[in-house]
């Protein structure tokens, strides 16, 4: 699986497995039969490639859960830095499209999006808990710009960080 490509290919003994030998040995010994077997041949063959097919996307899928853990995990990490798409399909070894279209596929939100949250969800805790400047917030949440944090912030909050604080403060 090396030359193939597959560096982390791990091929488990499981019931799967088992089954596609056992319908790969019926359908030689169908084959090198005597007699007319064509038709039960084609069966098998399908009844293979089906096996096969639901083996690997049992993989693809355990695949993509490992892929979006170790992003997951990155991003949680380093939200307070200027993450791209490129360097996150780069650290799980896939295209950017592919990439997306897994994260979106499992979470439900795109991956920039998600960074998004985690930075409007840290900055809630700052806001609340700090007297730290709007900015200064920002900034540790990883936006350079103050406006561009407040707009952010509006979009996913549906108030300024500076309303946002004022409401929570005079709660508590």
């Amino acid at each position: 699986m090396q030359r193939l490509r597959f560096p982390d290919y791990i091929c488990k003994k499981t019931k799967n497995i088992d089954n596609i030998k056992r319908i790969f040995d019926m359908i030689y010994t169908s084959a090198k039969g005597s007699g007319s077997m064509d038709e039960k041949c084609s069966l098998l063959v399908y009844e293979y490639i089906m096996a096969v097919r639901n083996l690997l996307l049992l993989n693809e899928d355990n695949s993509a859960n490992s892929v979006i853990k170790n992003a997951i995990k990155y991003i949680d990490k380093n939200f307070n830095k200027d993450i791209s798409l490129q360097e996150l399909s780069e650290l799980c070894g896939i295209s950017k499209q592919h990439f997306c279209r897994v994260f979106k596929k499992k979470l439900g939100i795109r991956p920039l999006e998600y960074l998004a949250r985690k930075r409007i969800s840290e900055a809630k805790v700052l806001l609340i808990n700090t007297d730290k400047s709007i900015y200064e917030i920002g900034k540790e949440t990883g936006y350079n710009a103050a406006n561009y944090f407040g707009i952010v912030f509006k979009k996913y909050e549906g108030i300024s960080p500076g309303e946002y604080r004022k409401i929570k403060n005079t709660r508590n």
